[in-house]
């Protein structure tokens, strides 16, 4: 019994000796771990804090050019369209420099509303499409979809129209759903596709509680169903 319990010490001495003798010869391996992870760790602090600082320079200049827009909306119309023009490279510049970001998102929505005061269609819709696939999980991205759907019917594009209303529908939180479908079922109809408008009136009236698109939608359906 003795005899075991001392071979059970020796041994525990044994391995505590090898251990100690593995740390010893892997010191300078096990320093550099050490090392390299601080410098990791440290690394990864300076860029959230770069990051943050960029978000918030970005947002602060998005801020003072819409203001500069909405202070220049006074001025004549040359006056006015030179400021804008200004603008819209340095919006447009923010959003390149914040493609997978909100602040990309808003100084993108920030010259499309530059470019739809303007009835650009064209250029609004292309900075409402970009503004939401550089933020599409924000809450602006059912608006930027809604918007860009308004620019796409000016322009004669119902497809396209059609097809930002349905994006825009699907996502929940999306709160303009009873005009969008509205909307949606006027195109339609407009285009003298009025079985889908009138399922989509139906959509519309079947799904939503009465709001003024809903009793709006029910007066199209009647009159469409009678026409049949």
């Amino acid at each position: 019994m003795a005899k075991a319990t001392r071979q059970k010490a020796e041994e525990g001495v044994t391995l505590q000796h090898r251990i100690s003798a593995f740390l010893i010869k892997q010191r300078l391996v096990i320093i550099g771990i050490i090392v390299a992870l601080f410098v990791i760790i440290g690394a990864l602090v300076a860029i959230t804090v770069i990051a943050d600082g960029k978000r918030d320079a970005a947002f602060t200049k998005i801020d003072t050019l819409v203001g500069q827009w909405n202070d220049a909306k006074s001025a004549d119309a040359a006056a006015l369209a030179g400021t804008e023009d200004g603008i819209i490279a340095e919006l447009d510049k923010i959003a390149s420099g914040n493609r997978r970001s909100f602040a990309g998102a808003r100084a993108g929505m920030a010259a499309a509303e530059i470019y739809f005061s303007r009835k650009d269609w064209k250029n609004a819709e292309e900075r409402y499409a970009a503004a939401v696939k550089a933020a599409p999980d924000a809450y602006t991205a059912g608006l930027c979809f809604f918007n860009a759907s308004v620019c796409a019917d000016e322009l004669g594009n119902s497809d396209a129209a059609v097809a930002y209303l349905e994006k825009a529908l699907a996502i929940e939180t999306f709160p303009m759903k009873t005009r969008a479908l509205f909307n949606m079922a006027r195109i339609l109809e407009m285009n003298g596709q009025n079985d889908k408008a009138i399922a989509t009136y139906e959509r519309l009236t079947g799904d939503y509680a009465e709001d003024e698109w809903t009793l709006l939608g029910k007066s199209r359906l009647i009159e469409l169903n009678l026409n049949k």
